[in-house]
């Protein structure tokens, strides 16, 4: 099977597709929830059993201003992750395309939590770490 050194992102209606490099050490592949467990105000335990989710971790390294087109910058993981119309053109669901070539529609939840790599803060040498948390759509 042929894998490849980058993921895509794709918003639902492919305006917006690039492909962003994934640090080796933040990507944690498929792991599942299910349930959440509460303490209730008298101390008991609330289990809320609920569905299991197929969900994914990931460490992008991505420039401020990507000097290729077909990679993506800051501003546009920026943009696919404020997607938050489930009913708007472009929707709220990604296209995961991941490193071998797989296709999955998703959702980006949780926070977008950027740390700058480099003394530069914009521009083509600016390089940020971005965590972001892939659930994935059954």
């Amino acid at each position: 099977m042929t894998s490849y050194n980058y993921i895509i992102l794709a918003n639902s209606n492919t305006s917006l597709s690039k492909r962003f490099h994934v640090v080796v050490g933040g990507y944690e592949p498929g792991f599942i929830k299910k349930g959440t467990i509460e303490e209730t105000l008298n101390g008991h335990i609330d289990y809320s059993v609920g569905s299991i989710q197929q969900m994914e971790n990931l460490i992008i390294r991505v420039k401020h201003t990507s000097d290729d087109v077909n990679f993506g910058s800051v501003a546009d993981l920026k943009t696919l992750f404020s997607l938050n119309n489930p009913n708007g053109t472009p929707s709220n669901v990604i296209t995961y395309t991941d490193h071998w070539g797989v296709s999955h529609s998703i959702y980006l939840i949780g926070s977008f939590e950027q740390s700058l790599l480099t003394t530069t803060i914009d521009g083509v040498e600016a390089v940020s770490l971005i965590k972001i948390t892939l659930r994935f759509i059954p």
